[in-house]
């Protein structure tokens, strides 16, 4: 997936004159190599699922690597926040549901 920013306009601040582009050509050349890819990140697939438009149809292409989120995540806190929280387990089960092992270290560890 490739997101492309395009401006029809250029500045020449010399000149100080703008011109607006009325036409143009993209050519997106590309090779396809997941050696050595480990994919772990099921934040982001959940984004390309939300953008690509045949997500579906794709899926397969990529050897199963969409679903095999899996990693850890480790929460860095003291044992007073970690008591009065009212909002860590959420965010721990939601990392969770994400395909995350999730572990609280706290500064007696």
């Amino acid at each position: 997936m490739a997101q492309i920013s395009y401006t029809p306009y250029r500045y020449n601040p010399v000149e100080k004159t703008l011109y607006r582009l009325s036409s143009g050509a993209l050519q997106v050349t590309f090779e396809r190599s997941l050696a050595g890819v480990s994919y772990t990140d099921s934040l982001g697939m959940d984004r390309i699922r939300q953008l690509a438009v045949n997500f579906d149809t794709m899926t397969g292409e990529y050897d199963g690597l969409a679903e095999s989120a899996s990693g850890r995540y480790v929460v860095i806190t003291t044992t007073a926040i970690q008591t009065a929280s009212t909002e860590l387990a959420n965010f721990i089960s939601s990392k969770e549901a994400h395909g995350f092992t999730v572990q609280v270290v706290t500064e007696g560890t």
